[in-house]
């Protein structure tokens, strides 16, 4: 199952949530559903409202303003006078509140996997320059969706996904990704509260350099989906 927020092409403004089952994108009211509607007739949003976004490089990570997330088909704003680049992540979509959670028990707090862009300006080393954008969706895909494509290990399941990444009109790069998020998500919880809609973003490939005004993003993964972009 492949959860969603979206709106309806003929009703634009009014979010909506479900989920993506079979070719079919359904509607519910938060347990039972009360719609199904056709994918031609809907607009994907970004999957949750984002509470925190936290990027990581290694085990350490710094934070995202959340107000600069987008969902896919939205356009990330990209400046004349800085180099913008991207890099792909995998990211974890967190379910529960959560302090102190030990790292056996990590991953029940998630909610799903979904892709992440990560934009920055020049190297992303300072907290304005690593604050360019950031994309995530198109849907979360839950722990059973995932099943096939991860393992357990004493540190938490580890996911392996075939991914590719690139701009639009160009060979993109084929990534295989072995990433787990356990320990991450219980080192996190020690120094702050977990809440529902926090997202941990774990960059899995090289990043994409010299990003250009009307240039489309495409991040695509047969388990997750497809995530594009374009720089506004």
């Amino acid at each position: 199952m492949k959860l969603c927020r979206f709106e309806l092409l003929a009703e634009p403004g009014r979010s909506r949530s479900g989920f993506a089952f079979q070719g079919k994108v359904y509607e519910t009211d938060g347990q039972q559903p009360i719609g199904i509607h056709e994918p031609g007739d809907v607009r994907l949003l970004a999957p949750v409202l984002a509470g925190s976004i936290r990027i990581f490089s290694g085990d350490s990570f710094t934070y995202l303003n959340p107000a600069s997330a987008v969902g896919t088909g939205e356009p990330v704003l990209g400046r004349l006078d800085r180099e913008l680049s991207c890099r792909p992540c995998l990211v974890a979509v967190i379910a529960s509140h959560g302090r102190n959670v030990e790292v056996e028990v990590a991953d029940d707090i998630v909610l799903g996997l979904t892709l992440g862009v990560h934009y920055f300006f020049g190297e992303g080393t300072t907290a304005s320059d690593a604050d360019a954008g950031f994309a995530f969706g198109p849907a979360i895909s839950t722990p059973e969706d995932l099943a096939e494509s991860g393992h357990e290990t004493k540190f938490g399941k580890v996911y392996g996904l075939s991914l590719s990444f690139g701009k639009g009109g160009t060979d993109p790069e084929v990534i295989s990704s072995e990433v787990s998020f356990a320990l991450r998500i219980a080192q996190a919880s020690e120094t702050a509260p977990l809440r529902p809609g926090d997202l941990f973003a774990v960059p899995v490939g090289e990043a994409l350099r010299g990003v250009q005004q009307k240039d489309e993003i495409h991040f695509t993964s047969e388990t997750l989906g497809a995530l594009r972009n374009w720089i506004q």
